[in-house]
């Protein structure tokens, strides 16, 4: 049963701060494809596995840098709002995204 539940995506191996670390890499690589700080105007989490984010310019996106940073999808809402489906860790990348993207 343990090497079943070790192949279904349980992360014992995974030591202390470690996860903490690949959240922060991973909020700033999503940072990052959605056109940098200066690009995003609001985050929040949206149905538990998207970020919603209002942009100043909606084509300052890279949708191949946000699947490389790990995200699931890109929808375009509007010109300049768009949904990143990034699984159950969209609340604290929001939060992480947010802290940054703060004036």
């Amino acid at each position: 049963m343990d090497a079943y539940m070790r192949q279904a995506g349980r992360e014992d191996d995974v030591a202390p701060g470690a996860a903490a670390a690949s959240l922060d890499a991973r909020a700033a690589a999503i940072r990052a494809a959605l056109g940098g700080v200066g690009n995003i105007v609001r985050i929040e989490p949206c149905a538990l596995t998207r970020l919603r984010v209002e942009l100043r310019e909606g084509r300052g996106v890279r949708q191949s840098d946000l699947v490389a940073a790990g995200a699931l999808g890109l929808l375009r809402v509007s010109e300049h709002l768009v949904h990143v489906i990034v699984g159950e860790d969209a609340p604290p990348l929001a939060r992480e995204i947010a802290a940054r993207a703060a004036p």
